[in-house]
């Protein structure tokens, strides 16, 4: 006999994702709302989301650190004006712990869909971890994702034929070697990175004027 299947989990609350916003979110339901339960669920290995993700050469906030804090848990010990990624992820992991979001986290877990049960008043979330699937309910669902959830990689020609090493900035490989090599970075908003490597040569193709931006990268593939 098949057993039946596991009754659905229940949270007055579930969020999608424990970055900056869930973390937010967690902190104000645990001070507003103190007897509601609820749940977060993040696809990473960890809190933080960006500032978990994001460990490229150089990865810094890019505005003053002072407004780069909670409201409700503001930090006189910042380093310095424009932290490190490591120093503001460990900012984001101490106000999550103060909150008790961490353990009300599940992580690894990506949501696969949400559906609303109108008789019964409670949004139905389908989560995997893994092999294992299940459900759970809630009376109100949040989504906390992020607006750049998908690394964007360009498309530009030559690049299948390219012989050297290509890598997104938010899906950095620590094990990339730049000392002594010519590094392209194409883009210089918030992801631009400084490898701090020796006698590497930085080659830098700003966004702006992508027409020729794309014509002056093509060439470089070809070297």
């Amino acid at each position: 006999m098949t057993p039946p299947p596991p009754s659905p989990k229940y949270t007055d609350v579930v969020c999608i994702g424990a970055g900056l916003s869930g973390i937010a979110l967690g902190a104000c339901l645990k001070t507003r709302y103190p007897h509601s339960s609820a749940h977060f669920y993040d696809r990473n290995t960890d809190l933080g989301g960006t500032w978990h993700v994001n460990t490229y050469p150089g990865a810094a906030c890019d505005v003053p650190s002072v407004l780069y804090s909670f409201s409700f848990a503001q930090n006189a010990a910042w380093s310095c004006m424009t932290p490190s990624q490591a120093e503001i992820k460990e900012y984001t992991l101490g106000v999550a712990r103060e909150y008790g979001i961490p353990e009300r986290t599940t992580l690894g877990a990506e949501v696969l869909g949400c559906e609303w049960v109108e008789g019964r008043g409670v949004w139905k979330v389908r989560v995997r971890r893994k092999e294992e699937e299940w459900e759970h309910e809630c009376r109100v669902l949040f989504s906390a994702v992020g607006g750049l959830v998908y690394p964007n990689v360009p498309k530009v020609d030559g690049m299948e034929g390219f012989k050297g090493r290509i890598c997104h900035s938010a899906e950095w490989d620590q094990g990339i070697e730049l000392k002594g090599k010519d590094v392209v970075v194409v883009g210089n908003g918030c992801k631009f990175f400084s490898p701090s490597t020796g006698n590497s040569q930085l080659i830098d193709y700003p966004q702006a004027l992508p027409h020729k931006s794309s014509r002056r990268l093509r060439k470089s593939l070809r070297r």
